[in-house]
């Protein structure tokens, strides 16, 4: 949905100016930038994007998000990482990429036979 926020008198907040129902679904993460909006889908490799018309919601095509470093390699990568915008430029993904995975046990969690 395109909605309004009444910001400088240009829409009227709340009012949907714009409504379409998705073709695919799955859990989808949304950015605005560059007059564009990209949508990332969990369930899509990771590193793929779909772009969308701001004004029609028409699909534009795919691109890859190039970070060697991230995309990779598929162990220990957070899949549902915040998708974000400057809203001019660039696209962020934050992220942790997991480099081993210690447990504590402590003493108290130990079980005497």
């Amino acid at each position: 949905m395109k909605v309004g926020t009444g910001a400088n008198s240009k829409t009227i907040a709340g009012k949907v100016y714009l409504e379409k129902k998705h073709d695919r679904e799955s859990e989808v993460s949304w950015v605005y930038c560059n007059g564009k909006l990209f949508a990332r889908r969990l369930k899509d490799e990771l590193g793929m994007v779909t772009l969308y018309d701001v004004e029609t919601f028409n699909s534009l095509g795919e691109a890859k998000l190039v970070a060697r470093d991230l995309f990779g390699t598929k162990s220990n990568v957070n899949r549902s990482q915040p998708f974000l915008s400057d809203g001019n430029n660039k696209l962020f993904i934050i992220t942790m990429k997991v480099i081993s995975k210690n447990k504590v046990v402590k003493p108290d969690m130990i079980q005497k036979h």
